[in-house]
């Protein structure tokens, strides 16, 4: 189906089933007990698992941005499995949610986020290790990632350009973030947040043609490089949301659309855009 009907269909659908769709919150987690056990790996917790490095992923009583607890994630236990020239650990809880079919194709991710350690410098080269937010679809795309990095900046990446760097955004270590998305399932773009601030738009991973939200990912990537020691570092993630909703009335949908302050940097990082199950 070509991209104009397919959205005009997509709408109409939407018109019709709005009404009795459950707009609202998919899924909420500050990592609290008694879900969440502290001192314990996230891997199997709360119906959470993992990719790659799974005993780096613990709940911690250390550092939450609010309540008892957080996710952290230790760079000294983050391993190569990752591939692509990088260390790893990934975390998520897939929730499969069919966006379209719901008729609430909106979906809003906001996450606390903290990358403890030394500064790396201040250019893009110096981005040897960050702390991630990703939004996948249901094939297991990449849509879109934000990371808090090591060289003191929030950056997205364009899926479609080798994850070019783009929305360059300033910002520094050992204190919380917030990092968030607001992804739009009929145009296939979203609009990127810091602390609630509009950073710009990106469009989708062009390669997408699924309507199904898989989950937000949580993740810790550092350059594999004999020169960088990775357990220097310290993630952590809190209070994760994410939220279903219809189609926003037209001044949102502007405000959303707006690109504020974002810079487009070109150099890329080492990550194809692999599927994950």
């Amino acid at each position: 189906m070509r991209p104009m009907v397919r959205s005009v269909a997509a709408v109409m659908m939407l018109a019709v089933c709005s009404s009795s769709s459950q707009a609202g919150v998919l899924y909420a987690t500050g990592f609290e007990p008694p879900t969440f056990t502290a001192g314990q790996t996230v891997n199997g917790q709360g119906g959470w698992g993992s990719f790659f490095s799974p005993d780096a992923g613990v709940i911690t009583t250390n550092n939450p941005r609010s309540g008892l607890q957080a996710l952290q994630v230790n760079g000294s236990q983050i391993d190569n499995s990752v591939g692509g020239g990088l260390l790893g650990g990934i975390y998520r809880r897939r929730l499969d949610y069919d966006t379209v079919a719901n008729g609430t194709p909106i979906i809003d991710i906001s996450v606390d986020v903290r990358l403890d350690g030394p500064r790396t410098g201040t250019t893009i080269d110096d981005d040897l290790i960050s702390a991630n937010l990703s939004a996948i679809d249901g094939d297991g795309n990449y849509l879109l990632e934000l990371i808090l990095s090591s060289n003191g900046n929030i950056y997205s990446f364009d899926s479609d350009n080798n994850f070019a760097y783009a929305l360059e955004t300033p910002a520094g270590l050992g204190e919380y973030y917030k990092l968030g998305m607001r992804l739009d399932f009929l145009t296939r773009t979203a609009g990127l947040f810091v602390n609630g601030q509009s950073i710009g738009t990106l469009p989708f991973y062009s390669g997408t043609t699924s309507d199904v939200f898989r989950g937000a990912y949580l993740e810790m990537l550092a350059i594999d490089d004999p020169g960088f020691d990775a357990s220097e570092y310290t993630a952590y993630f809190d209070n994760l949301e994410v939220r279903a909703s219809t189609i926003p009335e037209p001044a949102s949908l502007v405000v959303f659309g707006m690109t504020m302050g974002g810079v487009l940097v070109v150099r890329r990082r080492k990550r194809s855009n692999a599927r994950c199950a």
